[in-house]
């Protein structure tokens, strides 16, 4: 017994110091509060449709009391060329709001050409990012709704540039709309899209509009339904099986150089369809 009362102390004491030499304590600096604000950007183009250019800026982090005014860039100079030769500066339509716009009339945005936008504000990194709008669109084979249920089919576009899909349904009486990369499947060149459709009792008609979008208006599309669904679904244990292929991250989507946000561009179809 006086063997056990004599190495008892010694013995613990070993182990102790042996527990502590195996854990490692690092102290990480964190900046905090000195981050630099970056611009934000966000615009799609599309031929037919007037050009609008969001812009807008971070807050450093740390940083209090936010109001919606400091997330506005309202003095940028927006500068956007074609590869033609073509270019215009922007100009903001709105002194409260931070868009930048031009009509298609000013400065038209033409199938399969690339353009190139420059935002350049006071006290932040200019920012540069890239578009081609696709050359063809997909044309609905054919798009109808039964028992709730829209189902509607397209052939994959010939196309030099990544493209992508996705499907609007917009109730126009009710002033709402169903964005939708959801329950889409190809089988060779073919794509089809089935989705659940539940919209007021007094809606007769629905504009199934097919997009046709680069891969920035494409990643970005994706990206945002998968957000949204995170924020609305994430409590329950079904929505696991979507996102279990991202194994947990969500992916990042923009092209925005020296800033964030997206620039991209799309083509559409659009066929009207009846409950």
């Amino acid at each position: 017994m006086k063997f056990y009362k004599i190495y008892i102390p010694i013995i613990l004491f070993l182990i102790t110091s042996l527990l502590n030499s195996c854990v490692r304590e690092d102290v990480i600096p964190f900046k905090s509060g000195n981050t630099h604000s970056k611009l934000v950007i966000y615009s799609f183009l599309a031929p037919g449709d007037s050009v609008f250019i969001y812009v807008g800026k971070t807050q450093p982090f740390g940083q209090a009391n936010y109001n919606n005014s400091d997330f506005k860039e309202l003095d940028a100079t927006v500068t956007l060329s074609a590869t033609n030769g073509r270019s215009i500066q922007l100009k903001l339509i709105e002194n409260k709001e931070p868009v930048y716009a031009c009509s298609q009339k000013e400065f038209a945005i033409v199938k399969g050409e690339t353009y190139n936008l420059l935002v350049a504000a006071e006290n932040k990194p200019t920012v540069t990012a890239t578009t081609t709008v696709p050359l063809n669109p997909a044309i609905w084979l054919n798009a109808h709704i039964t028992d709730y249920r829209f189902i509607g089919s397209w052939k994959k576009v010939s196309s030099t540039i990544p493209t992508g899909y996705s499907v609007n349904l917009v109730d126009e009486q009710n002033h709402s709309t169903i964005n939708t990369t959801e329950g889409i499947s190809v089988i060779g060149d073919e794509y089809t899209v089935k989705r659940e459709v539940y919209f007021e009792e007094n809606t007769l008609k629905l504009k199934a509009v097919l997009i046709t979008g680069d891969k920035n208006y494409s990643d970005f599309n994706q990206m945002n339904n998968l957000t949204y669904n995170i924020t609305e679904n994430f409590s329950t244990s079904s929505f696991l099986d979507i996102i279990s292929g991202y194994k947990g991250v969500i992916p990042e989507a923009g092209n925005i150089v020296n800033g964030v946000g997206v620039f991209g561009s799309y083509l559409t179809d659009v066929k009207t369809v009846y409950k």
